[in-house]
């Protein structure tokens, strides 16, 4: 197989995953900001690291963002942005690789 054959076959289930663990960390970033102002049990720091590291960057970034949720408590401000970055750059090399861009 040819990069450019495994780039093709590799775009969709990529973006498919990209877009669906983006949403359920936008989700969990929201739920684990509601919960923190009700004095309710918390999502644990792995769980939501875990999500944005596996194909969830973008959408815990967006939603870290959007909830000004964990924007100062380290590692999320670095690592949050670095895995958006990387998992946009997967995309765009996939995508251009594929010959689609």
């Amino acid at each position: 197989m040819t990069v450019r054959e495994i780039a093709t076959a590799a775009k969709i289930p990529l973006l498919t995953a990209v877009i669906a663990f983006s949403l359920f960390a936008f989700m969990l970033m929201g739920m684990d900001k509601a919960r923190a102002k009700a004095h309710q049990r918390r999502i644990s720091e792995r769980t939501l690291l875990l999500f944005a590291a596996f194909f969830g960057g973008i959408g815990a970034f967006l939603g870290m963002e959007f909830f000004n949720h964990k924007t100062k408590k380290p590692p999320f401000p670095v690592l949050l942005p670095l895995f958006a970055l990387l998992q946009s750059a997967l995309l765009i090399a996939a995508f251009a690789l594929s010959g689609t861009v």
